[in-house]
Formats: C-alpha cells, structure tokens, sequence
C-alpha cells in the first residue's frame, strides 16, 4: 500500500465518523442534584401517567457481612472441609492440617464471599431444579463475633455461566453470587 493509498484510507474513515458524529442522537442533559425532573416529551407522544419519571428502586444486596466481625467460616464440599478462623485481624487455617493453603488465598476467598453480598437476589422459593440445589455443590458457613450467622449453599451456574445460585439457607432465599466465589471455593479445596 502507498502513502497515498493510506492518507485515502483514512480521510474516509474521518469522513464517517464525522457522519457518525452528526447522526447520533444528542445526549440527554445531567441532573445534578436529582431532583431535576427529565425533560417531559411532547403531550401528544406520551400519556401524563406515562411522562412521569419512575421512583428509582435501591438494589437490594443478597446479604451483608462485615469482613471485621466474622471470626469462623467453614467451606464443605462433600467429605472435605476447610475451617478458617480470624484472630487478631488476621486468618488462619485450622483445617486441613495436612496441607497449606497460602494466607493470599485465604484473603482473597474471604474478600469474595464479603463482595458477593453484592450479588442479585433471584427467588424466595428454592425448589425450582435449574437452582441446582438438589445436588449443591459446596456449603459455606460463616459466623460475626455478635453471634450473626449465614449459610450459603452453592447450587448451579446461571445461563449467562457468570454467577452460580446460592442458597441463603437461614430465611430460603436463592441470590446469585459472582463466579469468582466458586473459584476460590475450588482452590481451597485443592
């Protein structure tokens, strides 16, 4: 290819982005402080009750957990378990004894199980089989020093193959937690 042929290629392409440019639609204008109404469309397009704008709805967390109260978890997954105990700020394993599982690992899988609190919550009935409850995969127990208490119990993927459905098994709902959880599950387990 020239240099002529080249300095071609891309005056065309500047042509189109310049189209692209002008064809996109504008930009609605920001709220700034949220309590600036969207501008409505026009009377004719829309029915008033339409035109009004949506409360926004908080997305509810799955659960919560606050990294510093937790002091025992246990991970179960068929006949092998792995306990983590917090003292002083810090992990440690107290089993299995015939191996070691490096302190980073553990930081991070406690990180994970803290982080997915923020995953969706999908269903307030486990029995649907697409859960993967009938067969789950791993047991998570987790205990706070003030006596608060969350077992999760890991079922199937989702679709998407993203996150996997977990059981909330003091109250039976299902949320989705982040595949990464999994993963960590699986290194621990060794």
């Amino acid at each position: 290819m020239t240099w002529l042929q080249a300095l071609g290629c891309w005056v065309v392409a500047g042509l189109l982005l310049v189209v692209l440019r002008i064809t996109a639609p504008a930009p609605p204008p920001p709220i700034v402080d949220g309590s600036a109404e969207a501008p409505a469309p026009a009377a004719s397009a829309v029915p008033s009750a339409l035109a009004e704008r949506a409360p926004v709805a908080e997305p509810q967390r799955a659960y919560e957990l606050d990294p510093a109260k937790l002091t025992r978890i246990e991970v179960r997954r068929g006949d092998r378990t792995v306990i983590l105990e917090q003292a002083d700020g810090r992990w440690k394993v107290v089993q299995p004894t015939d191996r070691v599982i490096p302190f980073g690992l553990v930081s991070a899988f406690v990180e994970q199980l803290v982080d997915s609190g923020h995953g969706e919550r999908i269903s307030d009935d486990a029995r649907d089989p697409a859960f993967g409850f009938a067969a789950p995969t791993v047991r998570i127990d987790a205990q706070s020093a003030d006596g608060g208490k969350l077992t999760l119990v890991l079922g199937a993927r989702t679709p998407a193959g993203t996150a996997v459905y977990a059981l909330e098994e003091h109250d039976g709902r299902v949320v989705s937690v982040g595949l990464n959880l999994q993963y960590y599950v699986d290194l621990l387990m060794g």
